[in-house]
């Protein structure tokens, strides 16, 4: 049992977090991520093809487990994700949006979740809603909380919630790699519907 715990421990995680045009969100993304309790990670910013310098923004963040690329031609939110994905080398993904905030002990609950469940292959958490000012809006936004944060009794229910209701998953992930092997990454034709599919 001890020698699996550390491995997991262990195992790195790829978080990619694609970008357009969101200089004045990006760090504040980026540096959360950073500041995980859980270190071994290596951060993929996919840079959309902004034309607001957010490289510049990026680039005063100086750490070494950050690698940006920079795409000629915007791809969309799917396309940057895929683009990620075949630059990943971790074990495990996460996805970061360029305008989220994680807390700090995210990726290390949900490791230690996927330690004590060693037959899942994934997991999500429930999120806190935030204004453009990383206000909490939670109250003021209360229906949209209450579908976010619902709960489900079983698989088939989650699926159905998901499919009719909505999701706010991508950002709160966390899966073996070897899933989008299985599937192939994201669909180019579900551009505005990614999560979906």
């Amino acid at each position: 049992m001890w020698e699996r715990e550390r491995s997991m421990r262990e195992e790195l995680i790829s978080v990619i977090i694609p970008t357009y045009n969101r200089r004045d969100k990006v760090t504040y993304a980026v540096k959360s991520v950073l500041d995980q309790t859980y270190s071994n990670i290596e951060v993929i910013i996919i840079d959309d093809a902004s034309t607001d310098n957010t490289e510049a923004e990026i680039k005063k963040i100086k750490d070494d487990r950050i690698r940006y690329i920079y795409l000629e031609k915007n791809h969309g939110a799917a396309g940057a994700r895929n683009v990620g994905i075949k630059e990943a080398n971790g074990t495990y993904i996460a996805f970061q949006d360029s305008d989220d905030i994680w807390e700090k002990e995210k990726l290390e609950k949900q490791m230690d979740f996927m330690q004590k469940n060693p037959s899942a292959k994934v997991c999500f958490t429930q999120v806190e809603l935030i204004d453009e000012n990383g206000e909490n809006i939670d109250k003021q936004e209360s229906e949209l909380l209450s579908l976010y944060n619902s709960r489900q009794k079983n698989r088939e229910e989650w699926i159905r919630f998901f499919f009719f209701v909505g999701n706010s998953l991508l950002p709160t992930l966390l899966f073996e790699k070897e899933l989008l092997d299985i599937v192939g990454g994201f669909k180019l034709n579900y551009c505005q519907t990614h999560d979906f599919e």
